[in-house]
């Protein structure tokens, strides 16, 4: 019987405000969301349920071409400015370990969705090499694997020094996989510089996990033990430290997800900048026993690495534990995957009282943080707007310096 009223059984719906719409749509595209992981955090956000009809025009389509969501089939570019894009991104490869699937969640991030298709097929035209070099040639001695156990997000936060690359520090979430902290730091060897970047992740987080693992540096990490034990012991005083600790110390090759994940950021962004950093050595473009070539490349190449190691933070891939999951997205709704939130919540005050019993005791956040002396970083903004504020990024900050160095030096 026809339906004169044009109401079906399903009632009428509650949608969420367009910009909160779009933005949540937006949101999803970028991280790759299938259609059907689409309706289900919908569902999940705004207690919204659109219906799903395979092979049909759905509802979450008509909204999306309402909004403008792009997709890879839903496409703003041509075939010939996709592979530009393609090939403007893969040109930053360097050493091309980087594979077609990378790429493609890159562009994704940059609201540039392409087929994957499209992308190995221009890399294997254009980057030959890389292809090859990716290829799994020959076996390599396995490492013997423990399973990896965690009862949620912030059960247990992993936390590493590295100087391969310069000094970095990363915080690092078990469960989720989520890269919490990754900074570059001018010593990460320093006990201050790690006590006050611990007190930094605190606010960021709003609370300590139940458990930090860390490498076997007693007199290095005693800062993050300090800080962890003490607020346990005063916000968390009812879970048993026998059973469950506040701090783990491991030997390297036993901390599989820090150590896995230095070797990843290597592949994918590390020897990049490497290489790119190299150059201006290697093509005599700085000096480095003169103190103003060592606080330009310090003013230069410290914004774009730490943009850099931004930007591989947040385009982490789906991880297998807890569940084939986009790991920001677990962080925020472990229930979803049988997790349970470990975080302890710390105010605010109290660690404000802990970065002034620190600062009293080593010095403040800025002496440790800071690259150059503020009289040169004032100098060097001078002469910056006064060459015309080029663009800088990695491929044009040889030539930046070479320029301001002249009325530096």
């Amino acid at each position: 019987m026809v339906n004169l009223t044009g109401k079906n059984a399903s009632g009428s719906k509650q949608y969420p405000p367009d910009v909160e719409f779009k933005k949540a749509l937006e949101d999803y595209a970028s991280k790759g969301f299938s259609q059907k992981e689409k309706i289900a955090w919908l569902g999940v956000e705004f207690q919204l349920s659109i219906g799903y009809t395979l092979g049909l025009l759905t509802k979450l389509n008509e909204f999306e071409r309402k909004f403008g969501i792009l997709s890879v089939r839903r496409q703003h570019l041509s075939t010939k400015q996709q592979t530009q894009a393609i090939l403007d991104e893969a040109q930053k490869d360097v050493t091309q370990n980087n594979s077609p699937n990378y790429i493609k969640g890159i562009l994704r991030m940059k609201q540039v969705p392409v087929p994957r298709a499209l992308v190995r097929k221009v890399i294997h035209s254009y980057f030959p090499a890389g292809a090859e070099k990716r290829f799994p040639g020959y076996k390599k001695p396995k490492v013997k694997r423990q399973p990896l156990t965690a009862m949620g997000p912030f059960h247990e936060i992993v936390a590493d020094g590295h100087e391969k690359m310069g000094a970095l520090a990363l915080q690092m979430d078990k469960w989720s996989g989520k890269l919490v902290k990754l900074e570059v730091l001018p010593d990460c060897q320093s006990a201050g510089a790690i006590g006050h970047q611990f007190l930094d992740l605190i606010l960021e987080l709003g609370g300590i996990p139940l458990q930090l693992n860390l490498d076997k540096v007693l007199d290095l990490h005693r800062r993050y033990i300090y800080s962890e034990t003490v607020l346990r012991e005063a916000f968390a005083s009812e879970i048993d430290p026998a059973e469950y600790p506040e701090v783990a110390l491991l030997q390297s090759i036993h901390n599989i997800i820090i150590e896995s994940l230095w070797r990843w950021l290597q592949e994918k962004s590390g020897h990049n900048m490497r290489d790119i950093i190299l150059q201006g050595k290697e093509n005599g473009i700085i000096l480095t026993n003169i103190e103003s070539h060592r606080n330009l490349f310090h003013w230069i190449f410290v914004p774009l690495v730490q943009a850099e190691l931004d930007e591989f933070c947040r385009c982490q891939p789906k991880k297998l534990l807890p569940s084939n999951h986009v790991p920001e997205d677990a962080v925020k709704h472990p229930e979803l995957y049988a997790g349970l939130d470990c975080l302890i919540h710390i105010p605010e005050a109290t660690v404000h009282d802990l970065r002034q019993y620190i600062t009293e005791e080593v010095g403040s956040k800025k002496d440790f943080t800071t690259f150059f002396p503020a009289a040169f970083g004032a100098h060097a903004n001078e002469v910056f707007f006064s060459i015309g504020s080029p663009i800088l990024l990695f491929g044009t900050a040889w030539n930046v310096f070479e320029k301001m160095i002249r009325f530096i030096e």
